[in-house]
C-alpha cells in the first residue's frame, strides 16, 4: 500500500505528528494521534498481515471495496463504510483485486479523562458482545478527513492548524462512537452541520489562498450569506473569517519569500502593487518583506 503524500508532504506530515502527539481537546483532556494515512491499494489482491493493534484505529473507505478480519470476525467493506477496532484487537484489511480500496486511516488513543473515553468503553463492550464494528453510509465524514489531510500537507502548522485538527478529530471520533451506539440525535446532527460547514470553509480558503477574492466566493459557493458564514466561523474558531484568511496569506507569503522575490510573491498573491503587499506584510509580521529573505 502507498500513501498519496509526496516526500515534501510526508516531511510536514511527520512534523505535524510530533506536534500533535498530545493534543488537547480541552483542559487536561488529551488524545494521542499515532497515524493519519490516505491509502490507495494496488490493483493486486492486496493483503496486509494480521497484526495486533497498538492503538485504536478508524478506517474510512473512500473508494473501492474489500474485507477486514477483526478478531474472529470478517467484515465486507464498501465505499462510505467505516470500521473501528481497538488497542489489542487482531486486525487484517484486504483489498479487492477488481475494485482496489482507497481509505483514510486514523490511529489514536484517548486519555481516560477525555469526555469521549466512557463512550469508547461502551462501544468496545458492544462490539465484544457481538455488535458490528462497521458503519455504512458515512460518506458525510469525507470532508472532515480531507480537512486534516490538507492541513498536514501544508508547510505551516500553527496554533490555528492544531485547533482545527483537534476539533476535527473530536468530531470524527464522537460521530463514529455515537453512530455505532445508535445514539445520534437531531440536536447532534444540527451541530455537526455547522461543524462540517466550518471544515469546508477552512479547506476552501486553504485551497484558494492565492485568490484575494476567495472570501467573496464563499457565499455563492455554499449557498449561505456571508454574515451567517462569518458568525458560524467566529463562534467555532474564535476569530473572524477575514482574520483567518489574512493569516493564511501572510504565512504563505513568508514561506515564498525564502525562494522568490518580493515582486513575484506580490503577483502570486494578487496584490495590485508591491507597495500594497509590503504594507500588508509589515502590518502582520512587523518587518518588511525585504527583511524576510
Amino acid at each position: 500500500m502507498i500513501t498519496t503524500l509526496n516526500p515534501q508532504q510526508q516531511k510536514y506530515y511527520l512534523a505535524a505528528f510530533s506536534k500533535l502527539d498530545a493534543c488537547e481537546y480541552s483542559s487536561n483532556n488529551k488524545i494521542k494521534l499515532y497515524q493519519f494515512s490516505d491509502v490507495h491499494c494496488k490493483t493486486t489482491n492486496e493483503v496486509n498481515p494480521v497484526h495486533n493493534q497498538f492503538c485504536d484505529e478508524i478506517t474510512f473507505v473512500t473508494g473501492g471495496e474489500g474485507t477486514v478480519g477483526h478478531n474472529d470476525r470478517q467484515y465486507e467493506l464498501r465505499t462510505g463504510d467505516i470500521h473501528l477496532c481497538f488497542k489489542g484487537d487482531n486486525h487484517q484489511p484486504r483489498s479487492s483485486k477488481h475494485s482496489p480500496m482507497k481509505f483514510y486511516c486514523i490511529g489514536f488513543t484517548l486519555d481516560p479523562e477525555n469526555p469521549l473515553f466512557p463512550l469508547r468503553e461502551r462501544v468496545r463492550e458492544r462490539i465484544a458482545d457481538g455488535g458490528s464494528a462497521v458503519i455504512g453510509d458515512m460518506s458525510g465524514l469525507s470532508s472532515a478527513f480531507q480537512t486534516i489531510l490538507n492541513i498536514f500537507s501544508q508547510p505551516e502548522f500553527d496554533h490555528t492548524s492544531e485547533h482545527i485538527v483537534t476539533s476535527t478529530l473530536n468530531y470524527i471520533i464522537s460521530t463514529v462512537f455515537s453512530s455505532l451506539l445508535g445514539t445520534r440525535k437531531e440536536k447532534y446532527q444540527n451541530m455537526s452541520m455547522n461543524d462540517s460547514l466550518v471544515l469546508y470553509i477552512v479547506s476552501f480558503l486553504r485551497n484558494n489562498v492565492f485568490d484575494p477574492k476567495a472570501l467573496g466566493r464563499l457565499s455563492p459557493d455554499t449557498g449561505y450569506s456571508y454574515s451567517y458564514l462569518s458568525h458560524v466561523f467566529s463562534r467555532k474558531m474564535g476569530e473572524s473569517l477575514k482574520s483567518f484568511f489574512y493569516t493564511l496569506r501572510m504565512n504563505i507569503a513568508s514561506e515564498m519569500l525564502k525562494e522568490k522575490s518580493v515582486t513575484e510573491v506580490a503577483d502570486a498573491l494578487g496584490y495590485s502593487s508591491i507597495h500594497s503587499f509590503s504594507k500588508a506584510y509589515k502590518n502582520f509580521h512587523t518587518s518588511s518583506p525585504k527583511n524576510s529573505k
